[in-house]
C-alpha cells in the first residue's frame, strides 16, 4: 500500500446506502483466520432491531452493519470491534482445552439457543420427530450425514419417512452403529462453530468430537421440548437444570519464551539482538520467580532495578536492560498478548553520575595511539590484525561492516578503488539502511598494498574462510568472531583505557580528526554510515559526489601517523584483559 494513505474505516459501497465496516485484520492473527466464517449478533438500537450477521474473514473484516441509520451503526461497529479483538486475542493464545463441565455448559448454551429460535412457534410435533431422528441416527452413525442444524432449516418429515419408515425409532435401530464421525460433524458441525466463535474459543482439536456428541444430546433434548411446546405442553423441561453455567476458561500464560518466539518470527532481528534480549528477560524471570509476564507488576520491575544497581552494574548497563524489557512488553501489550505493561507510566531514568558504577563517556584514540596500533598491525601475519585497524581509522567504518568484506566488493568506480559495504553475501547484517554505502578507499591503504591482498583472497570473504549459508537466525555471523578476536588482541597489546573502546576508538578517531581537518559533518557522517537528523540532509545526495567522498577520506592524516617514529612498547599487562561487550 502506497505511504501515506490508509484505509477507510467507514467504508461504504457506492451501490448502497447500508452501513458497512472495514477493518484491517491484525497481520499476527491474519493467516489462521482468514476464510475463516463468523456470526455475530448486531445489537438493537434506535428502530433497528437485534439481527444476526455473518460474513469471511481474510484481509479485512468487512460486513453489512444492516441500517442506515448513523448512530446505530457507530454502536454496532463498536460491538463489532469489541467482539473481534476478543477473536484476535483467542488466537493469538491458541488452541485451548476444556474440562468436562465446561463442554457441558457450552452445549447448555446450545440447548438454550435452540429454545430460543423455535420455542414460541415449534410447528408440528412431526417436525421435531423428525429432527430427532435424524439427531440421533448422525450421532450413532447409522447414517452418512444429514442437513446441518441451522436457523430456518428445512422440512424433514418426508426424508425421514423415507430413510427410517413409518416407525422412526424402530427404523433407526434397525440400521447399523458404525461409530463413524462424519454425520455427526455434518450434522452439529454448524452449531460447534456457532457456539465456539460466541465464546471466542479456539478448542483443542482432540476435544471437537466430544463437544460434538454433547450437542448432539442438547439437541435432542431441545427436540423433546419442543415437540411438547408442538402439542400443547408449555410446562418448563424439568431436566432444563442439568447443565452448568458456562465460566471462561483461565487464559494459558504468556511467557517471556513465547513472546520472544513471536518477536522473532515476525521482525527477524539481528542474532545478537535475539542473544542479548534472552540473557535479559532470563535476569528478569530470575528476579521475578516466575516467567508470566501478565503478572509482572511496576513493583516487580522496580526492584529489579535495584538489584541490578545493588550488584554494582554500571548504570547503562542497567539502562540497556531495562531499555529491552520495556521494548519486550511493549511489544506484547502491542500484540494483545498482555492486559497491560508495567513499564507504561515508570520514569526509570539513571543518573550516571550519583552511582559509585557510573562509566565515562567512551572516546577516540590519539594520532599518537593509532600510531602504534598500525605500526603492531603491520609485524602480524592473522590478516584481520594486519588491515582491518588500518582500513576502519581510514574510512570509519565499523570493525563489524568491515570483517564482512569481500573482494568482489572492493571496486573501481570512475577511477576511484572503493569498499561497497554491503552485508556479507553469506548471511551477514549491518546495523542499519544507513550503513549501506559506498567509500573511496584511502590512498596510504592502497600504498600498504591492501590491493594486492585482495588479489590474493579472490572474490569470496577477506577475513574469515568458512562461508555460512545463514540459515540458523540464533547463529551470529562468521564474521562477528573476527571483530572480537581483533578487540582482545588490541586489549592484550596494552591499550586497557576502558574509556576507548579497543575496535571502535577507531571510528572515534576517524569522527574527530574528520572535523579537525574540516570535513562537512554530513559528508563524515555518510562515510561512517550515521544517519544526519533533519529535513534538509535528504536532498543532498552526497553518495553521489565520488569525488568529494574521495577528498574527505585523502583528507584524514594517516600518512603523519606512520611517519611518527615508533614509540616504545607498552609493558603487557600481567594478566589477559576480559573483553567487555562495550568493547565490542
Amino acid at each position: 500500500m502506497p505511504q501515506g494513505r490508509r484505509v477507510r474505516r467507514y467504508a461504504g459501497r457506492k451501490d448502497s446506502s447500508v452501513a458497512q465496516l472495514l477493518d484491517r485484520v491484525p497481520r499476527d492473527a491474519a493467516p489462521a483466520l482468514k476464510g475463516k466464517k463468523i456470526t455475530l449478533i448486531l445489537p438493537a438500537a434506535g428502530a433497528d432491531d437485534e439481527v444476526s450477521v455473518t460474513f469471511t474473514l481474510g484481509t479485512f473484516a468487512k460486513l453489512s452493519l444492516k441500517t442506515r441509520d448513523a448512530g446505530t451503526a457507530e454502536i454496532r461497529r463498536a460491538a463489532v470491534r469489541a467482539e473481534l479483538l476478543q477473536l484476535y486475542d483467542a488466537t493469538r493464545r491458541g488452541p485451548v482445552r476444556l474440562t468436562k463441565r465446561q463442554i457441558d455448559a457450552l452445549a447448555g448454551e446450545v440447548y438454550r439457543h435452540l429454545i430460543r429460535e423455535w420455542g414460541d412457534d415449534p410447528g408440528t410435533p412431526e417436525r421435531w420427530e423428525a429432527w430427532k431422528s435424524f439427531t440421533r441416527a448422525c450421532w450413532e452413525g447409522r447414517i452418512p450425514g444429514a442437513e446441518p442444524i441451522q436457523p430456518g432449516m428445512s422440512e424433514e418429515q418426508a426424508a425421514a419417512r423415507a430413510i427410517f419408515g413409518e416407525d422412526l425409532t424402530v427404523g433407526i435401530n434397525a440400521l447399523p452403529r458404525t461409530y463413524e464421525n462424519e454425520a455427526i460433524e455434518q450434522r452439529c458441525g454448524r452449531l460447534a462453530h456457532f457456539i465456539l466463535d460466541q465464546k471466542r474459543i479456539l478448542l483443542a482439536p482432540e476435544q471437537r468430537l466430544l463437544l460434538l456428541q454433547q450437542i448432539a444430546r442438547a439437541a435432542l433434548q431441545a427436540g423433546w421440548q419442543l415437540k411438547r411446546h408442538a402439542q400443547g405442553d408449555w410446562r418448563p423441561d424439568p431436566d432444563a437444570a442439568r447443565f452448568p453455567a458456562y465460566e471462561e476458561p483461565k487464559p494459558p500464560a504468556v511467557t517471556f519464551d513465547i513472546v520472544y518466539e513471536v518477536w522473532c518470527q515476525n521482525e527477524n532481528p539481528a542474532p545478537s539482538s535475539r542473544k542479548n534480549r534472552k540473557t535479559l528477560l532470563a535476569s528478569f524471570a530470575r528476579s521475578l520467580g516466575h516467567t508470566d509476564m501478565a503478572r509482572v507488576t511496576e513493583e516487580d520491575v522496580l526492584k529489579w532495578r535495584a538489584v541490578m544497581l545493588k550488584d554494582g552494574r554500571a548504570p547503562s548497563t542497567v539502562k540497556v536492560a531495562l531499555d529491552n524489557a520495556k521494548a519486550h512488553f511493549a511489544y506484547a501489550r502491542g500484540h494483545r498478548m498482555i492486559p497491560a505493561n508495567p513499564f507504561l507510566e515508570l520514569k526509570l531514568t539513571i543518573k550516571a553520575e550519583n552511582h559509585p558504577a557510573k562509566t565515562e563517556a567512551m572516546v577516540g584514540y590519539s594520532l599518537d595511539e593509532i600510531a602504534r596500533l598500525l605500526r603492531l598491525s603491520t609485524q602480524q601475519k592473522s590478516m584481520s590484525r594486519r588491515w582491518l585497524p588500518l582500513l576502519s581509522a581510514t574510512t570509519g567504518a565499523r570493525i563489524s561492516e568491515l570483517a564482512q568484506l569481500w573482494g568482489s566488493r572492493v571496486v573501481e568506480i570512475e577511477g576511484i578503488w572503493t569498499l561497497l559495504i554491503r552485508p556479507a553475501e553469506d548471511g551477514g547484517r549491518l546495523k542499519n539502511r544507513y550503513a549501506i554505502r559506498d567509500v573511496p578507499l584511502h590512498p596510504a591503504v592502497i600504498e600498504a598494498g591492501f590491493l594486492d591482498f585482495v588479489r590474493s583472497r579472490g572474490s569470496g570473504p577477506l577475513f574469515y574462510d568458512k562461508i555460512t549459508d545463514g540459515a540458523d537466525p540464533n547463529r551470529k555471523h562468521v564474521s562477528t568472531w573476527v571483530g572480537s578476536a581483533l578487540g582482545t588482541w588490541i586489549r592484550a597489546q596494552g591499550f586497557a583505557d576502558r574509556t576507548k573502546a579497543p575496535n571502535h576508538a577507531c571510528r572515534h578517531f576517524f569522527k574527530t580528526v574528520a572535523h579537525k581537518v574540516g570535513v562537512d559533518p554530513i559528508v563524515a557522517n555518510f562515510l561512517q554510515g550515521h544517519r544526519t537528523p533533519g529535513e534538509a540532509t535528504r536532498y543532498r545526495h552526497v553518495g553521489e559526489d565520488r569525488a568529494g567522498l574521495y577528498r574527505a577520506v585523502c583528507a584524514i592524516p594517516i600518512r603523519d601517523a606512520l611517519a611518527l617514529n615508533e614509540p616504545q612498547r607498552l609493558p603487557q599487562p600481567e594478566t589477559a584483559v576480559d573483553l567487555e561487550p562495550a568493547d565490542l
